[in-house]
């Protein structure tokens, strides 16, 4: 979750300048600047929360790919489409999530598109997606059903599905969710829109492939003969993700030292 405080309001930016905090970015981040008292972790966590962060893709490039599925939709008369799989949410919404033996989804209407995450994940889904969020509580068994249906409402006449991804157990479930709805398949006619790769697509190819070659270039100038292979791969890995946050200044890096800082010390 590293981030660069000089996106934050006026306010927020005041809230951490207050504990110490200098306006740098997540390349600037270091353990020194990031340690807060109990007393401020409260009030620089609330300053964090309202923060939604740039995605990889513009809006534009979002509201196109649900314009695609939602003509799919017409044409098959599907009412609503929930996503499961960690590409398909993650293509139409941006957000990338992890399971933590919890139950996602997205879901897509004629006129909305939501994910549905677990309490686990806090304001993240929202935080790191396009359109908007609900979170379910893990404190009845059948919680995230629960969050669907509030959002698509008690009845469902035709409801897809990714039948390539969803388990027996998830199907059967929106079955008694949604006991008079035809449910249909929409994995493979969605794989086929994500084949046609639009000119944002092939821009963020275009670089991954530019990236991956500074993090070959720099394993070869840094390999030494009895070298460790994590020491080889530190090398590589910390390259690429310097260019990384050169490239998209404005986007989080994932999994990064600095996201870790910040977390445990504001104890969340």
């Amino acid at each position: 979750m590293a981030f660069a405080i000089k996106h934050l309001s006026l306010a927020n930016r005041i809230v951490f300048k207050r504990w110490g905090f200098a306006e740098r970015t997540a390349n600037d981040c270091d353990a020194r600047d990031l340690e807060v008292t109990p007393a401020a972790s409260a009030e620089i966590l609330i300053a964090l929360l309202p923060l939604q962060v740039s995605a990889v893709f513009s809006q534009a490039e979002f509201d196109n790919r649900l314009k695609k599925l939602r003509q799919h939709m017409v044409e098959e008369r599907i009412d609503a489409v929930v996503l499961t799989s960690y590409h398909n949410i993650n293509y139409y919404t941006g957000f990338l999530f992890c399971h933590f033996g919890r139950k996602y989804g997205a879901v897509v209407t004629h006129d909305q598109c939501v994910t549905v995450s677990a309490g686990i994940d806090g304001g993240q889904p929202w935080r790191r997606s396009a359109c908007d969020n609900v979170t379910y509580t893990d404190w009845q068994k059948k919680n995230y059903y629960r969050a669907v249906q509030h959002i698509l409402g008690p009845s469902v006449g035709k409801l897809g599905l990714e039948f390539d991804y969803v388990a027996a157990e998830v199907k059967h479930n929106f079955h008694d969710l949604y006991p008079i709805a035809e449910i249909v398949d929409v994995g493979y006619p969605l794989m086929n829109h994500r084949l046609i790769k639009s000119e944002e697509e092939q821009q963020l190819i275009r670089n991954g492939a530019q990236i991956a070659d500074i993090g070959g270039a720099a394993l070869v100038e840094g390999l030494e003969e009895g070298m460790p292979e994590y020491e080889v791969a530190m090398i590589s890995t910390d390259a690429m993700i310097r260019e990384i946050a050169r490239r998209f200044p404005d986007i989080e890096l994932m999994d990064s030292e600095c996201a870790a800082i910040l977390l445990f010390s504001l104890k969340i």
